[in-house]
């Protein structure tokens, strides 16, 4: 932390720093003071809170801090920069009322809310491939594929007219009629699997993690 007026704090990496480490996909998330209880009441225009995360996996690189208490507010940060938390661990955690670790869960909800958008966009491209346009039925078929509830493909047609016949619609109207849905566990378990035995690792990487992988499903050491 640096005790000047606003404070700064910082821990971890920058978008760019990670980026020239070597990881492929860097988001920001900013949290402003005014958008906190607190900042509001004080009356606070300045400061504002970034986390830097990987993606698709959330894992927060960095967290950089301007403003009132900064120095107090980093040492939460430098223990989420360290231990490799995500974005979705922060959400999980219950601040004190009225603070300014606010800024956290609001930083945290809007990296979680690109990370879902990334998913989604994905995973109609699975479904689309690069077309503009794709039928609502072979969209209602892929997000069946694709793991989502039953119940809310459904609502999706209905959202889309289903019932008109050979419908297509929009890439981007498909996207924000989906948005609003939970990405589904089928394909967040395809995504991990692909990160941990990614061929580009090496053979002995891969073997190592498959071993680690099963090693923690033998619960009762029996080799089942």
């Amino acid at each position: 932390g640096i005790w000047t007026l606003p404070e700064i704090g910082f821990i971890g990496r920058t978008k760019e720093r990670a980026l020239a480490d070597g990881w492929t996909s860097v988001g920001e998330a900013v949290a402003k003071y005014d958008q906190t209880i607190r900042g509001r009441v004080q009356g606070l225009d300045t400061g504002l809170l970034k986390l830097v995360f990987s993606k698709p996996d959330g894992v927060i690189l960095g967290v950089h801090i301007f403003g009132e208490d900064a120095c107090e507010l980093v040492h939460y940060a430098t223990a989420l920069a360290q231990s490799g938390k995500t974005v979705r661990q922060v959400l999980g955690t219950t601040f004190a009322a009225v603070t300014y670790h606010e800024l956290f869960a609001i930083a945290a909800s809007q990296a979680l809310e690109m990370l879902e958008a990334d998913a989604w966009t994905d995973i109609l491209h699975r479904i689309g491939g690069d077309s503009r346009q794709i039928s609502v039925t072979a969209l209602l078929e892929g997000l069946k594929e694709a793991g989502m509830n039953g119940d809310d493909v459904q609502e999706v047609g209905h959202t889309l007219n289903e019932d008109l016949a050979d419908a297509s619609v929009d890439m981007e109207k498909a996207r924000g009629a989906i948005r609003k849905y939970r990405i589904p566990p089928k394909y967040r378990l395809a995504v991990a699997l692909k990160e941990q035995f990614d061929p580009s690792l090496g053979a002995a990487v891969v073997r190592q993690r498959a071993y680690n992988m099963f090693c923690s499903m033998d619960r009762d050491a029996s080799g089942s």
